[in-house]
C-alpha cells in the first residue's frame, strides 16, 4: 500500500512539472530563434547576438544545445550562396571562442571544469563531423563551412585536444575526394585552417592531399582555392606543386600564381634557383598578355627587383644565376624594361648604369642628374649582364624614340667601340687561362681617351671575376657590340681586326664564335668580303688539320664548329636582310626581286666553299665514332640545306639524313629529323601529292626504294617519314615526326590525306602517348586550327578519316591500348571539329575582315557535312545492324548538328535521304537499344522537316537510293580557299578520350 501511494505521488509530480518544462523549452527556443534572426540582419550585430546567446547558454547548456542542433539543420540544406547562413556560422564560431576562454588551455576537458557540464566546441565539432558523410551535397558543403568558422575562432585551444583534431582531420580527408568540387575546396580550406599553426609538422598523408588538390584536381576552382590556402603558409615540400601551376591550363590560375602568390606572399629566397627561372620562363612564354604582364611587372620588377633586391639589378641577376640561365633571364629583363612606362624605364636604366661604375658612390639623387659611361673594369657575370641590358634598352629606345632623352643617354652611357674592343681582348685572354698580373686592355690604350681608367684594373679584375666567368663576360661584350652604331670608321676597322683575331683563336667557344661572326657581318659593309674572309678562316683551319701526319681530330672538330657558327650567322643575316628589304621596299613592285637577287649573290659567293666543306669535312664526321661530332655534322647539313634556296643540296643529302634518322643514337636522329622537316617546310613541293602511308608500314626501306622507281625523291622521303609515325621507338622521335607533319600540312607543303589524318588522330587518342606532352600539345592545337579555320580540303580529309578512325577504335584487340578508348567520345571530338556552324562562323568573320581590307576572300562553306556523316553511319548500321560499331554509330547520331534552316534543294534532299535510311534501318531486326536510338534520331529529322514545311512534297519526289549509300568520305571537291590560318580552342584539347572518363 505504501509503494502504491509513492507511485501515485511521483506520477502526479511529473504531470504537474511537464507543462512547466514545455513552457521553459518554448521560451528557450524563442530566445534562440530571436538571436539567430537578429544576427542575420547585418554583420555588426554578431557581437551583441553572441553575448545574448552566451547568456542563454549559461542558463541552460543542454537545452540550448538541442535547440541549436535543430535550428542549424535548417541552415545546412541551403546550397546556394547565402550571407545569412554564413553569419549564423560566424555566430557559432564566436560563441565557441567565448566558451573556450572560460578555462586555461592546458586544463583537461572534464565535465567538472566546464560550465554547464557541456563542452560547446566538442559537441559542435562532433555534430558537424558526423554530417560530413551526409548524402546531400549541401549538408556536406555547409558542414565544412561550419567547421572552418569554429576552427578559425578556437584553433589555439583546439590544438591541445589531439583526439578531436584527429577525428575532424580524418573526416575532412574523406571529403577531399568528394565528387562535388565546392565540397573538396571547402574541405581543403578546413584542413589547412586546422593545421595552420603546425604547417611545418604536417604528416605525409596531409602533404599528399594538398599536393594532389593543387596539381591534379580536375576542377579549376579547387586548384585555385588550394593555391590561396597554401600561399599563407607554404610548406617546403609543396613549393614544386605551387610552381607547377604556372603551367596550368586555366589562365586565371596562372594569373593568380604570379599576381597574388609569388608577387605578394612568397619570398623568392624560399625558392631554388631552378624554380625561380622556371617561373620566369613560363611567364615570359605565356600566351595570355595579362599573365605575361603580371610576371614581368608585378613579380619581377615590383616584388623581386624593387622589394627583395632593393632596386639593385646585380642582386637580382645573382638571385637568378644569370651565368647559368642566360637565355630566359636576359630576355625577361629586356622585356620588363620595354613594357614599363618610359619614365620608369629611364629611371631604372640610369640606376642600373650606376651599378657598373666602379667609382660611383653617389646617392640616387645624384644619379638622376648625371650618368657617366659604363665602366668596363671589374666586370663579373652580373655586372656584364647589367651592362648588356643597359646597352640593349638604351640603343633600342634611342632608335625608336628620337625626340626623347634616350639618344643623349645612349651617347653618354655606352662605351665607344675602341674601349669595347680593348675590354674584349683582355677578358678573352683570361677566359680559359689562369689570371696573370698584366695590364688589362692596354693593347689599345692609345686609341681611347678613357683608357687611363681602363688600365688600372689588373688587381681588381682578378678579384672581381673568376676565370670561368670570363667567357660569359666575353659573350656579353659581344652582345653589346651588336647594339652600337658603326658610323665611326676608325672604330669599325679596329672592330674588324679584333673580330678576325677573335675568330682565329682556338679558345673561343661555340656561342661566342657565332656572336663574333654576327658582329663581323654587321660591321662589314660588303657582305661578299665578309663571306670571303670567313671562308678563308674555315679553309685555313681545315688545311692545318689535313697537313699534319697524324690528323688532329680536335682541329677537324674546330673546323666543323666554325662551319656551324658561320652558317647560323649567315642564316640570321639573311633573315635580317629580308626584313630590312621588306620594310624599305614594301611599296616597290620589285621588292621581292631585289631581295632575291641580293640573297642569291650571297649564297653564290659562299656555295663553292660550302660544297667543299660538306664533302671533305662535314660528311667525314657523319661516320665518326664520336656522337657529338656526328651531331654537329647533322646540324651543319641542316643549315646548309636551308641556306641553299634552290633545294638541290637538301635533296642530294636527304636519303643520308633519313638513314641517320633511322639507325643512329637518339640525339643524332632528332637532329637529322629536324633538318629533314625544315627542308621540306622551306622548299616548296612540286608534286603536291600526299604519301600513301597504308602501303609502306610493313616494308623495309630497301623494298620501298625498289617499288617506288617512278615516284619522286620527295615522295619517297615523305613515305619513309610517314612510317616513322608508329615505328619511332622514343617519345622525342615520335613527337618530332608528328610536329613535322603538322607543320607541313599547316604550311600547305603537303596535301591533306585521310590516311595520314587517321594516324595522327589515333596517336592523339591512344593512352600510350598520354605522357608525350609535346605530341599531345602539338595535335591539340593542330586539329582545331587546321579543321576549323583551314581550307575546305582539310575538312574533307577529316571527313574521309571519320569512319576509318572509329572502325579502328571499335575493332582493336583487347591487348591494344586503343581498345580502352571510347569510340563515342572520340567521335564527339571529330564531330566538334567538323561542326559546320563553327567553321562557317569563322569563315564569315574572315569574309568581313577581308571586305574591310578591300580584298576578296574565296570561302567555300559546307553546311551539310554532318548530314553526309549521318548517311555514312546509317549505311554502316544497315550493313552490320548487330555489331558494336553499329551501336557506336547510333550513339553518335544523337550528337550531330542538324541544319537550322533548310534553304536549298540539296539540303532538303539530303535530309529526306537521311529519313529514308533511318526508316530502312528500323525495319531491320535490330536490338532494343539500337531501335531506341534510331527512333530518337528519327524524331529529330521529322521535326526538322516539319519546321521546313516541305516533308509532304519531298515524299513525292523521286530520289536515287544508290546515292544514299555513299560514305561520308566520298566527297569529290577540289575547291580551294584563301583563308587566313588561326588557332582555335577545343573543349577536348589535351585530354585522352578513354572509356573511363
Amino acid at each position: 500500500m505504501a509503494r502504491l501511494s509513492s507511485r501515485v505521488a511521483a506520477t502526479a509530480a511529473r504531470s504537474t512539472s511537464a507543462p512547466t518544462e514545455r513552457a521553459a523549452n518554448e521560451a528557450l527556443r524563442e530566445r534562440i530563434i530571436q538571436v539567430l534572426e537578429t544576427v542575420t540582419l547585418s554583420d555588426s550585430s554578431t557581437r551583441d547576438s553572441s553575448q545574448a546567446l552566451k547568456a542563454v547558454w549559461d542558463v541552460d547548456a543542454t537545452g540550448s544545445l538541442c535547440v541549436l542542433f535543430e535550428l542549424l539543420k535548417r541552415c545546412l540544406v541551403v546550397y546556394n550562396k547565402d550571407t545569412r547562413v554564413e553569419r549564423i556560422f560566424d555566430l557559432i564560431g564566436t560563441l565557441a571562442l567565448q566558451t573556450s576562454k572560460e578555462r586555461p588551455t592546458d586544463e583537461p576537458r572534464d565535465k567538472e571544469n566546464i560550465p554547464g557540464g557541456v563542452d560547446f566546441v566538442k559537441e559542435m565539432l562532433t555534430f558537424f563531423t558526423r554530417l560530413l558523410a551526409a548524402q546531400d551535397k549541401a549538408v556536406r558543403y555547409r558542414s565544412c563551412q561550419a567547421i572552418i568558422s569554429i576552427v578559425q575562432h578556437v584553433g589555439e585551444w583546439l590544438s591541445h585536444d589531439r583526439a578531436s583534431m584527429t577525428k575532424v582531420s580524418r573526416a575532412l580527408l574523406e571529403r577531399t575526394r568528394d565528387r562535388v568540387p565546392v565540397v573538396r575546396a571547402q574541405a581543403l580550406i578546413a584542413l589547412h585552417t586546422l593545421h595552420l599553426r603546425q604547417v611545418q609538422t604536417l604528416d605525409e598523408e596531409l602533404l599528399g592531399v594538398f599536393e594532389r588538390l593543387v596539381s591534379r584536381d580536375p576542377s579549376a576552382s579547387v586548384r585555385k582555392a588550394a593555391l590561396l590556402q597554401l600561399a599563407t603558409a607554404l610548406h617546403p615540400s609543396l613549393v614544386d606543386a605551387v610552381v607547377s601551376r604556372a603551367r596550368d591550363v586555366d589562365a586565371s590560375i596562372r594569373l593568380l600564381v604570379y599576381q597574388k602568390i609569388f608577387a605578394q606572399r612568397v619570398n623568392p629566397k624560399m625558392l631554388s634557383i631552378a624554380q625561380r627561372v622556371e617561373l620566369l620562363r613560363c611567364g615570359l612564354s605565356d600566351r595570355s598578355m595579362e599573365v605575361k604582364k603580371a610576371c614581368l611587372e608585378e613579380m619581377l620588377r615590383k616584388s623581386w627587383l624593387e622589394c627583395v633586391c632593393k632596386g639593385r639589378l646585380t642582386d637580382l641577376l645573382q638571385l637568378l644565376d644569370v651565368e647559368v640561365h642566360e637565355t630566359p633571364v636576359l630576355p625577361a629583363l629586356v622585356q620588363m624594361l620595354v613594357s614599363c612606362p618610359d619614365a620608369d624605364c629611364f629611371r631604372l636604366v640610369r640606376r642600373f648604369a650606376a651599378e657598373v661604375q666602379s667609382s660611383c658612390q653617389s646617392t640616387e639623387e645624384q644619379i638622376e642628374q648625371s650618368v657617366s659611361q659604363i665602366d668596363l673594369n671589374e666586370l663579373n657575370a652580373e655586372r656584364a649582364a647589367v651592362a648588356y641590358v643597359c646597352a640593349q634598352i638604351t640603343a633600342w629606345k634611342a632608335r625608336n624614340l628620337e625626340r626623347s632623352l634616350w639618344p643623349q643617354l645612349a651617347a653618354s652611357l655606352l662605351p665607344c667601340i675602341t674601349d669595347l674592343c680593348a675590354a674584349l681582348d683582355y677578358y678573352h685572354q683570361h677566359a680559359r687561362t689562369e689570371v696573370v698580373d698584366t695590364s688589362p686592355l692596354g693593347m689599345h690604350a692609345a686609341h681611347s681617351p678613357c683608357s687611363t681608367s681602363v688600365c688600372r684594373a689588373s688587381e681588381t679584375a682578378r678579384d672581381a671575376a673568376e676565370p670561368r666567368s670570363y667567357a660569359f663576360v666575353v659573350r656579353m661584350l659581344l652582345k653589346v657590340l651588336r647594339t652600337l652604331d658603326m658610323s665611326d670608321e676608325a672604330g669599325r676597322r679596329l672592330l674588324l681586326r679584333t673580330m678576325e683575331a677573335l675568330i682565329r683563336s682556338p679558345r673561343l667557344g661555340p656561342e661566342e664564335l657565332q656572336l663574333a661572326l654576327e658582329v663581323l657581318f654587321r660591321a662589314q659593309a660588303n657582305v661578299q668580303e665578309t663571306t670571303r674572309l670567313v671562308t678563308e678562316l674555315v679553309a685555313g683551319l681545315h688545311s692545318t688539320a689535313e697537313a699534319d701526319e697524324d690528323p688532329d681530330v680536335t682541329g677537324k672538330h674546330s673546323c666543323l664548329a666554325l662551319s656551324e657558327a658561320l652558317l647560323q650567322a649567315l642564316l640570321r643575316y639573311q633573315s635580317g636582310l629580308e626584313q630590312r628589304h621588306l620594310l624599305r621596299h614594301s611599296q616597290a613592285a620589285n621588292a621581292r626581286s631585289v631581295l632575291s637577287r641580293d640573297l642569291n649573290a650571297i649564297v653564290q659567293t659562299f656555295m663553292p666553299l660550302l660544297v667543299t666543306l660538306l664533302s671533305v669535312c662535314t660528311l667525314h664526321h657523319v661516320t665518326s665514332e664520336d656522337s657529338s661530332q656526328r651531331l654537329t655534322a647533322m646540324r651543319v647539313l641542316g643549315l646548309a640545306g636551308l641556306i641553299d634556296r634552290s633545294g638541290q643540296l637538301s635533296m642530294q643529302h636527304s636519303l643520308l639524313l633519313l638513314h641517320v634518322a633511322e639507325h643512329d643514337v637518339e640525339a643524332v636522329r632528332l637532329a637529322a629529323l629536324r633538318a629533314l622537316f625544315d627542308w621540306l617546310c622551306t622548299h616548296a613541293s612540286e608534286e603536291g601529292t600526299a604519301p600513301d602511308c597504308s602501303e609502306i608500314s610493313g616494308e623495309s626501306s630497301t623494298a620501298v626504294l625498289e617499288t617506288t622507281t617512278t615516284t619522286s625523291p620527295r615522295q619517297v622521303l615523305l613515305d619513309r617519314l610517314c612510317s616513322l609515325l608508329t615505328a619511332a621507338d622514343t617519345d622525342a622521335l615520335q613527337g618530332t615526326v608528328v610536329e613535322g607533319f603538322a607543320k607541313l600540312i599547316f604550311l600547305r607543303r603537303l596535301a591533306p590525306d585521310a590516311e595520314l589524318i587517321k594516324r595522327l588522330l589515333l596517336l592523339f587518342f591512344t593512352p600510350s602517348t598520354a605522357d608525350n606532352v609535346a605530341l599531345r600539345q602539338c595535335l591539340a592545337v593542330f586539329f582545331p586550327a587546321i579543321c576549323l579555320t583551314g581550307d575546305p580540303e582539310h575538312r574533307y580529309a577529316f571527313e574521309h578519316a571519320f569512319l576509318p578512325t572509329l572502325r579502328v577504335l571499335v575493332k582493336s584487340p583487347k591487348d591494344n591500348p586503343l581498345a580502352t578508348v571510347s569510340p563515342v567520345q572520340a567521335g564527339q571530338y571529330l564531330l566538334f571539329l567538323l561542326d559546320p556552324y563553327r567553321a562557317l562562323s569563322t569563315e564569315s568573320e574572315q569574309r568581313i575582315h577581308a571586305g574591310a581590307q578591300g580584298q576578296t576572300a574565296t570561302v567555300a562553306g559546307d553546311g551539310n557535312v554532318h548530314l553526309r556523316l549521318a548517311i555514312a553511319m546509317l549505311n554502316e548500321i544497315l550493313v552490320e545492324p548487330r555489331s558494336e560499331f553499329a551501336i557506336a554509330c547510333a550513339r553518335l547520331l544523337q550528337h550531330l548538328v542538324l541544319p537550322q534552316v533548310l534553304s536549298d534543294t540539296d539540303s532538303l534532299q539530303t535530309v529526306a535521304t537521311v529519313e529514308r535510311l533511318v526508316q530502312s534501318a528500323m525495319t531491320e531486326p535490330v536490338s532494343a537499344l539500337l531501335r531506341r536510338l534510331l527512333d530518337r534520331f528519327e524524331n529529330r529529322i521529322r521535326e526538322l522537316l516539319a519546321t521546313a514545311g516541305c516533308s509532304e512534297s519531298l515524299d513525292d519526289t523521286p530520289h536515287d537510293c544508290s546515292a544514299s549509300s555513299v560514305c561520308a568520305g566520298n566527297v569529290a571537291s577540289n575547291e580551294t580557299a584563301s583563308i587566313p590560318r588561326a588557332g582555335s580552342c577545343s573543349p577536348y584539347s589535351g585530354h585522352s578520350v578513354t572509356s573511363g572518363n
